[in-house]
C-alpha cells in the first residue's frame, strides 16, 4: 500500500490515543466539549485568535502549523483540507 493511499481510521486513533495518552484524550474532551455549540464561523475565529496568541508566546511556528495540517488531513474531505490549507495559510502569515 502507498503512503498517499492510507486512511486513518477515526475511532481506532481515538482509543489509541485514549489507552496511551489519557491526559491528552481528557484535555481534548475538555476543549470538545467547550466548542460543541459554537457554529462552523466561530470556531474559524477562536481557531485564529488562539493560534496567533501562540504564535506571539512563541507556542507556534511554522513547523508545527505544517504538523498539525499534515496530522488533520488525512481525516478530511478534498474540500476540507482546502479549507485548512486557507486556514492554516491566514494563521502562518
Amino acid at each position: 500500500m502507498k503512503f498517499s493511499e492510507f486512511k486513518a481510521d477515526p475511532k481506532k486513533e481515538c482509543e489509541k490515543i485514549k489507552k496511551e495518552n489519557p491526559e491528552t484524550y481528557d484535555k481534548v474532551e475538555d476543549l470538545m466539549d467547550k466548542y460543541k455549540n459554537y457554529s462552523q464561523e466561530e470556531l474559524i475565529q477562536e481557531f485564529i485568535k488562539e493560534s496567533k496568541k501562540q504564535k506571539q508566546n512563541g507556542e507556534l511556528d511554522s513547523f508545527q502549523i505544517e504538523n498539525i495540517k499534515n496530522t488533520l488531513s488525512p481525516y478530511l474531505t478534498d474540500s476540507q483540507k482546502q479549507n485548512l490549507n486557507n486556514l492554516m495559510d491566514m494563521i502562518n502569515d
